[in-house]
């Protein structure tokens, strides 16, 4: 699955409704089970350029590949079969805070060309969660792989973002927001 494009659904949406497909999806999930989901993950890293380790977080069925600068986070979502990958960027000052919220907003609308990464809220601080997920159907431990490392070349560049100066006349403007997005699209 390239990681630039929509996920498939399990079938069209026009042969079922909405419900029928997220019961697909949750039988998929049930067919892989948490021993299988382990062997999944387990077969990610450590390589010798970018993964330091891969580690199951005992006892919330998650697991954290680490990698030198942050770490990505992986949950499975069982309600609709997919691997929801994370990692936190630090929070912006103050100063910085409305324009850093505005381009997150703005980078959510960029489908086209950021796939299904996403931005969120990390924490009360300000901080950011940076999200993409993957599809357990057919996923291998290489889409992983490719899928943290993108994260983590993502996160990079939005930290570039956070920890930019503010703008010392009028603000931070609309067009320092399209010139800090530009590194995002395709």
């Amino acid at each position: 699955m390239s990681l630039n494009t929509r996920p498939r659904s399990l079938a069209p949406y026009s042969n079922f409704n909405g419900e029928q497909i997220r019961r697909s999806n949750a039988k998929l999930v049930q067919s892989m089970d948490s021993s299988t989901l382990s062997a999944l993950i387990s077969g990610v890293g450590p390589t010798e350029d970018e993964i330091l380790a891969v580690a199951e977080v005992p006892d919330v069925g998650r697991w954290v590949i680490q990698f030198a600068k942050r770490d990505v986070e992986i949950a499975p979502l069982e309600s609709s079969g997919r691997l929801i990958l994370s990692t936190v960027i630090v929070a912006p000052q103050a100063s910085r805070q409305p324009a850093v919220n505005r381009a997150a907003l703005a980078f959510n609308s960029l489908w086209d060309d950021v796939g299904t990464m996403r931005m969120g809220l990390a924490a009360p601080d300000g901080s950011l969660l940076l999200i993409d997920d993957l599809s357990i159907e057919g996923c291998v431990p290489a889409d992983i792989e490719r899928c943290a490392l993108r994260l983590t070349q993502k996160a990079s560049d939005w930290e570039t973002i956070v920890n930019a100066p503010a703008e010392t006349s009028g603000g931070d403007t609309a067009a320092r927001l399209e010139t800090d997005l530009m590194m995002f699209r395709a």
